[in-house]
């Protein structure tokens, strides 16, 4: 359940995913939609993000038409170095294991957040594989894992692996 003090911002980043839309304006919208999200969630100590697909992917470049359903890596990094926490939706490919695809984002993850005081994932199976990732600031630590240790003895238990 979430807090009555939980801030949405569901505004899509394009308002057009129109291949007809020019590069330039899909960047302006793109710049405008994380100025704004930057704004609306200035008070909150852990932002979740949801793109349709996940984490970028060298395949859909930020200006594409596609792009909206990736969010960036150097998108992220403003709400970090503001000392928020991260929680970030990503949908598995099936272009390797989940295995190697888990080995590789938490590479990334530990290049990009050498300052976390803790990374975590959480894979999800039930339907397709989804990954859960939560970089945390020490601030947030134990509250983070106190989550994580309710989530392990929920009725949800049976479908989340935790990395």
């Amino acid at each position: 359940m979430l807090s009555d003090r939980t801030v949405f911002f569901d505004t899509p980043i394009f308002k057009s995913s129109s291949a007809a839309v020019s590069r330039q304006l899909r960047d302006r919208q793109r710049t405008s939609w994380l100025r704004k999200a930057f704004r609306a969630t200035a008070n909150c100590d852990i932002i979740f993000f949801d793109p349709d697909n996940g984490l970028e992917t060298a395949s859909v470049p930020r200006h594409s038409p596609k792009s909206g359903k990736y969010v960036f890596w150097d998108e992220l990094l403003p709400f970090w170095d503001r000392g928020q926490s991260l929680v970030i939706y990503h949908h598995l490919n099936r272009a390797m294991t989940v295995a190697k695809q888990t080995a590789i984002l938490q590479e990334k993850f530990a290049a990009k957040f050498v300052e976390a005081s803790l990374v975590r994932y959480f894979l999800f199976r039930r339907g397709s594989c989804r990954h859960f990732w939560l970089v945390a600031h020490k601030e947030h630590e134990r509250h983070c894992r106190s989550v994580i240790e309710r989530i392990a003895q929920s009725e949800w238990r049976e479908y989340f692996e935790v990395g």
